[in-house]
Parts: C-alpha cells; structure tokens; sequence
C-alpha cells in the first residue's frame, strides 16, 4: 500500500543537478488532513527516497492552530513526540510554479519502514480505496473552491476577531470575470499554486 516510484534516485539527482536545483520541499498529511513540511537538501532527499526519513508525530497530536491535544492515546506528552518514519511517495512529484522547487508528498511508515502506518490519513484514504475496490466499487473525487477574499493580514483578522474584515474589492461579484481580469497577477498565481488549469 506504501507507493515508492520505482525510478533510479540517480537519475533523478542528475536532472535536478542540471536544472540547478538544490533542495526539494517534502509535505506529509497531519490528522486533519492539512500538509506539513519542511525544505531538505538533495543528499536528505536521496537519502530518505532510498530508505526512510522522520517526522514528529506530533501531528497527530495538535491542531491546526498547532495546539497539542490534551486526550490523545497515540502520541502526546506520555510518548515524548517522537519521530515517527517517513517514505517519500515518488508518484506525487510537482513543481511548485513560484519556486521551481521540486514537491514530493511522503508518507507514514510503521516502524519496519514498509508497512502503511496506522493512522497515517493517507494511508487510511488508500485502504479504504481498497476496500471499496474489493467490493465492486469506486471513488469519484473533486474539489470544489468556495472563499472569499479579504484585505487583511493573519494580524488584523484576529485583531478584528474575525469581524467586520475589509473584502478585497466592494460588492460580491458572483462569476465575475471582471474582478479577475482586473486582479488577474493575484489570480492567476492562486491557479498556479491550486495547480488548476
């Protein structure tokens, strides 16, 4: 259940080396389904795409304000937050659009370093994927983006304690094509990073 490409870390450093890259940014998926990560070296890279890499588990243990849980079983002040293993899953390679920095998502491992881990959510996504597949059946997902916009910064937001915040531009503008053509450097960079086309 664990993905690993199957292409030679060689080959993969040469490309990046010619391309004058020299680091990759790698995301694991916390308990609410939110991407941490963290900015590794090539050698980090190819050492932990050969083997295993670590990552706190505390993330399975907070929230997304990064407020650790005071009731969890699996990981808290009881286990110390160790690191918990960590494989690279060579299929989800991206190139993030602002930074020409090459973007991996990795996964949980039990402690062998092969077997899915526990509570891993990716890892749950994909049993029950399985699970369903086992009994006749498929999923069929997408993602929807609904959000307003507004002129604050993390600051003033919650200065405002998320009241009366200044929207972007006046009005709603439902569909407008207007707004984001006049808006369009804003709008095409949020594109780029939703990777949506």
């Amino acid at each position: 259940m664990v993905n690993q490409d199957t292409r030679d870390i060689n080959k993969i450093l040469d490309e990046y080396n010619k391309k004058g890259i020299s680091h990759v940014k790698i995301a694991i998926i916390d308990i609410d389904g939110v991407h941490r990560g963290k900015y590794i070296s090539l050698d980090k890279f190819a050492s932990i795409y050969r083997k295993t890499g670590g990552f706190c588990d505390c993330v399975f243990g907070w929230d997304v304000d990064d407020v650790l849980y005071d009731n969890t079983q699996f990981t808290g002040w009881h286990t110390a937050y160790p690191d918990a293993l960590i494989r690279i899953d060579g299929n989800t390679e991206r190139t993030i659009p602002d930074e020409k920095t090459p973007f991996f998502i990795a996964d949980f491992v039990a402690n062998d370093g092969k077997a899915p881990h526990p509570i891993c959510p990716r890892n749950i996504l994909k049993r029950t994927l399985q699970r369903l597949e086992q009994a006749g059946f498929g999923a069929k997902l997408a993602f929807e983006y609904e959000f307003f916009l507004f002129e604050e910064t993390p600051h003033s937001v919650r200065e405002k304690n998320y009241q009366n915040l200044k929207p972007f531009t006046p009005g709603m503008f439902g569909y407008s094509l207007l707004r984001s053509n006049v808006h369009s450097d804003l709008f095409n960079s949020f594109l780029d990073y939703c990777n949506v086309s």
